[in-house]
């Protein structure tokens, strides 16, 4: 039972962080979205900073379990593949982090923000090796920048995975997957794919 509240606080305060941002959401609102004393939430959570910090590990830590899950799947043959089902199933995650939450994590929470920084960079240089190893193995462009390329893709990952997104659906993700891979390919390599 302990778990089971502790996580129902966790989603209720995503929601509420993610609707109104950190700053404007208070125990209280907290307790009458769950029906919930104040008293009951401060036995799971000293405070409301304490409920942020469990939101954003439980996020990256699911995160992180997707990465690993999907890097040693002995059916992702090629780091492209890699690449793209990661970036597929964390979308998902991602979207959980709205774009309110985050600007209040870098206004008031910097210590929560900071780590919340480390761990992107952490991914992005992790995406990165993954495109030099697809560079390495021929099967992207040689002359593409592997740091630029990291950058515009989470850009554009960020962008549609925005809340009022029109394209934020699965369809959508898997769509610009598709182009930004094909781009990075090259018509050479896509015409090998196809004559093999």
């Amino acid at each position: 039972m302990e778990n089971v509240n502790r996580l129902r606080i966790m989603n209720a305060a995503r929601d509420l962080f993610n609707t109104r941002g950190y700053r404007n959401v208070t125990v209280q609102d907290l307790s009458e979205k769950l029906g919930m004393s104040k008293k009951t939430i401060y036995q799971y959570f000293v405070s409301k900073e304490e409920i942020a910090a469990a939101v954003l590990e439980e996020t990256m830590s699911n995160m992180d379990r997707l990465y690993d899950s999907c890097e040693s799947d002995p059916f992702q043959s090629d780091p492209l593949t890699v690449l793209k089902l990661f970036v597929s199933l964390a979308k998902d995650e991602m979207m959980r982090l709205g774009p309110m939450f985050r600007h209040d994590l870098e206004k008031f929470l910097p210590e929560l923000n900071e780590k919340y920084q480390k761990f992107s960079n952490e991914k992005k240089n992790r995406l990165g090796q993954l495109l030099e190893k697809a560079q390495e193995m021929g099967l992207i462009k040689k002359d593409i920048s592997v740091h630029l390329t990291i950058e515009i893709l989470l850009i554009c990952i960020k962008a549609l995975v925005q809340k009022d997104n029109r394209f934020q659906s699965e369809k959508g993700i898997d769509l610009f997957l598709d182009i930004f891979c094909k781009g990075i390919v090259g018509l050479e390599m896509e015409e090998n794919e196809r004559s093999s």
